[in-house]
Order: C-alpha cells, then structure tokens, then sequence
C-alpha cells in the first residue's frame, strides 16, 4: 500500500520539535551563561588594580582599616576620621579580612565581587525553584551580570552595595520555601545581616513581609519580629556602645539629605526601561500576539516574588531620589527586574506553542540586548598607563615636604606610607545633611586647620573651601597637572583625581 501523504499528524511534529526546542534551549543557556562569563574575565582584569575604580573607593578602605586596627567605626566627626553613614557589616567583614591578607582595595573588592557571585547564584535559583526551569534561572543570572556595565561597573567596587544585594537575595530565596515561624527567623535573620549592610533592606522587606503575613501569617509574623528586633537592638546597642554616636550617622544623617524630585519620572525610563528595551518591546511583541489565550492564576511562588521585587524597585527608587544618589542605586532594581524576566522566559519556553523559532527569536533579543548592555560603558578596565601613573604618583607624594592632605583620597596616603586623615567626601556627605549632634560637631571642626600641613593634594580648586581662607592666604598653587592628564583616573564614576598641588609658601625657595 502506498504511503499517505499531506500533513504530518501531531505526533510526527512533536517528535521533530522536541530536538529542535531542546537545542534552541540550550543555546539559550549558553548565551546567558557567556554573559556571566563575561562579567567574570572583566573583573579578573580590574580587582588587582591598586588605585581607585570609583573615585571614593579608597575612603572606604579607611573605614575597614579602623576595624583592622581596633578602632571604633561610629564617634565625634573629626579632620582625622568622619564616619560613613552606613552601618558596620561590610566594614567588619572586609576589616577581619585585611587582618590575613594586608588592607588593600583588593582585599575590598575580593568581598563585592565573591558577593555578586553569590548573588548570580541565587538568582538562579530564586528562578527555578519557583518556575521548575534551570534554562530560566540562567537567563536571570546572565541578564543580571550584563547590567554591570549599566551601573558603571559597581558589582566588584569596594562598596557596600553586592554585599547588601546577596544578603537580600539569600532573604528572597529563604522566603520561598519558608512555611513556618522556624522559617520565618531565618528569612528575618537574612534581612536583618542587609540591614546592617544598608538601610534600604528596610524598604526591601516591606513589601516582602506584607504578603507574608497575609499569605503565610507564621512566616511572616516570625520574619517581621526578627527584622524589627534587628532594626531597634542594633541601633540602641550601636548608641550604648558608642556612647549616642551611632544613629546620628546610621539613621539621622541620610534622612536629614534632600530630595531630587525629577528621579520620580526618569527613574522608570533611565533605571528600567532603558537597560532592559528590546527584551520589553519583544516581551509586549509575544504577549500581545497571545492575548486571547486564558489567563491563569499567578503562582504563589511568583505572587511572593513579584512582591520581594516590588520592594527591589521601591529602594532603588528610594536611593535615585535621595539627593546624592548614583547609578548604583538601581541595582537592586535591576536585580528585580533580571528576576522577574526569568520567570517569563520560564512561561515562554514551556508553554506549549512554543516552537524552537521561538526560542531562538527569544535568544537572538537577549543577545542584542546583552551587546547593548555592554556597549554602554564599554571602558571599565584600567590600563596600563593608568597603572603607570598611579605608581609615579604614590612615588612623587611620598617626596612631598612635611604633612601632606589629600582631602578626597586619604587611601593614597597610606600607600605612600604616610598619615591619613578624614575623607572630605564624608564630611561634605555629613555636611549636606540636616542639623543635628553629628553635623554641628563637624561644623565645630571647619574650617579644616592647616597648621602643621605643607602640602595640599585637590581635585579642583573648588575643593579648597573646606579650608576657608588658609589655603589661599598660606600656600601657592605649584601645579595643576600633577597627574598627567588622560590617565589616572577612574574608569566610571566620577572622572577627577588629586591633580592640583599647593605647598606652603613659606616652604619654596626663593
């Protein structure tokens, strides 16, 4: 008997898409994964450099260096230390560290960069636990290490912000499975450590423990009166032990700073939109095509994630509109939203008209998307003549006469084997804020003397008013040029370095 011929029936199509879909999703997961790959050779370029990535990085290794040197974090602001406005954690932690491997940007930048793997990680797994996918929870943590380069390559900066984000993910991950009080004490734990990281756990955690006591009432309660035992203990043990100066900086000092209204708007363009366009045209391009299609009810693993990521998006907001706040600050809302993608690659590749063309389409976006990410700030590594300068200019400071300020870049200081000082960052951060015991004892402190000092490191001239009228009266500007111009400066950030030299007069020759 002849064969049949037309079209094949439902049987021999599926046996030919299987392949076919499997293929395309793993070359899904391949593109994802060369996206973290990525990100990783392009920190192992940059974590060894010596000098300063983001222009106050090297104030925060003063900062780990009194926990290095069994010094109190939190007291009376002066022209020697004025501390940060964040609680001690990632100090502590990076403190005990440089006690076995020397106090060194490295040593830093080695816990931010361990923390944003830990953060890929549970990304990942944040995704296929609620959605089943592996394929998905790659494709979170690949989109997520492309934004590095959106946010200026912060992920491995000696700043306090990946090890925040892994702590609140890990919170995230834990709530997920969580289903009774014993859970609940160890997600409120969790959010406790990244609020002792940074404050903007608290406006993370909201949303989160909302849905908890609404949806998991256990959980939820046993989280929220962890969290809140955290919250008030650190901060009124922090003023015993510190004799009250712990939560005019910790609590008093970022809610006493403006606001930058404008960031209400812009924020959902710059921060969430932009970095994630193509892969949301082409998202709104499927969903629109299947709008007839019946809508089923969310997941509550998904309900509790949408949630956890309304919170991500909230404190990021919350930092673009806080007078002060730099792109970093949208990384946790990147997070949310490398989360909340994952989940829909997840519905995208297992529904059932899903083909491979799908797939492939899908991959062929992230790719785009990805090569996006990447160009938008495609020079982050130093190079060799940024190299080669830094180490001329810890040479020639060291030939400097007498004590030597370099008010925003005491870190310099101490590789010259010199005395440092406060960093006139946090004290123009101190200063910005409202009046209150921390900022009137700093202001008791300005102008900042100038009596013993011979030499005068600035950024600009500009930067001299934190010294009144003694640097103009005292001293002669040298030059403008001591480092060379085109090098030495930060690779993102802020792109200034101590280039301006003024040493007393009374100590040049005639």
């Amino acid at each position: 008997m002849k064969a049949r011929t037309g079209n094949p029936s439902a049987a021999a199509l599926g046996a030919g898409r299987g392949p076919r879909l499997h293929r395309a999703t793993v070359t899904l997961a391949v593109v994802s994964s060369l996206s973290v790959a990525f990100y990783v050779a392009t920190v192992a370029r940059r974590i060894g450099y010596p000098y300063e990535l983001q222009f106050f990085e090297g104030s925060t290794v003063e900062v780990s260096a009194r926990v290095t040197a069994g010094l109190p974090l939190y007291g009376p602001p002066t022209t020697d230390f004025t501390p940060w406005p964040y609680p001690p954690l990632y100090f502590v932690v990076t403190g005990e560290l440089a006690k076995l491997t020397g106090l060194s940007l490295p040593t830093l930048r080695v816990v931010s960069f361990a923390a944003s793997l830990v953060s890929l990680v549970l990304l990942l797994l944040i995704v296929r636990r609620a959605s089943g996918s592996t394929v998905a929870g790659i494709v979170s943590a690949g989109l997520f290490a492309g934004t590095y380069r959106v946010t200026d390559a912060w992920f491995d900066a000696a700043r306090v912000d990946s090890l925040f984000l892994a702590l609140v993910l890990a919170a995230v991950y834990a709530g997920l499975s969580a289903r009774t009080w014993r859970g609940g004490v160890g997600l409120g734990l969790l959010l406790g450590l990244a609020f002792l990281t940074k404050q903007n756990a608290l406006v993370v955690a909201a949303p989160m423990l909302v849905y908890l006591c609404w949806r998991r009432r256990p959980v939820g309660a046993a989280a929220t009166a962890v969290l809140a035992s955290i919250t008030v203990g650190s901060l009124v043990i922090g003023d015993l032990l510190t004799d009250g100066w712990y939560s005019p900086y910790v609590l008093w000092q970022l809610l006493g700073h403006g606001t930058v209204l404008s960031w209400l708007a812009a924020f959902w363009v710059v921060d969430l939109v932009l970095p994630f366009g193509l892969i949301l045209l082409a998202l709104a391009w499927w969903s629109w095509s299947r709008q007839q299609r019946p809508r089923r009810p969310v997941p509550e693993p998904t309900a509790y994630l949408l949630a956890s990521s309304v919170g991500l998006v909230i404190a990021s907001l919350a930092g673009r509109l806080h007078d002060g706040g730099y792109v970093n600050v949208a990384i946790p809302a990147h997070a949310a939203m490398a989360l909340l993608l994952g989940l829909v690659t997840a519905t995208v590749v297992h529904h059932h008209s899903t083909t491979a063309a799908t797939v492939l389409g899908a991959t062929a976006v992230i790719t785009a998307q990805l090569f996006v990410m990447a160009a938008w700030h495609p020079q982050v590594v130093p190079t060799e003549k940024d190299r080669i300068e830094g180490d001329r200019f810890v040479a020639a400071v060291r030939t400097l006469p007498g004590e030597v300020l370099i008010p925003s870049h005491p870190y310099y200081l101490r590789l010259a084997d010199l005395p440092t000082h406060a960093s006139a960052i946090a004290i123009g951060d101190l200063m910005a804020t409202r009046p209150g015991r921390a900022r009137d004892a700093m202001d008791a402190q300005l102008p900042w003397p100038l009596d013993g000092v011979d030499a005068v490191l600035l950024d600009a001239p500009s930067d001299a008013n934190i010294f009144g009228t003694a640097l103009q009266r005292d001293f002669t500007l040298v030059t403008d040029s001591f480092i060379a111009p085109g090098a030495f400066r930060p690779v993102t950030d802020v792109a200034t370095a101590p280039s301006w030299l003024y040493i007393r007069t009374s100590e040049l020759s005639p």
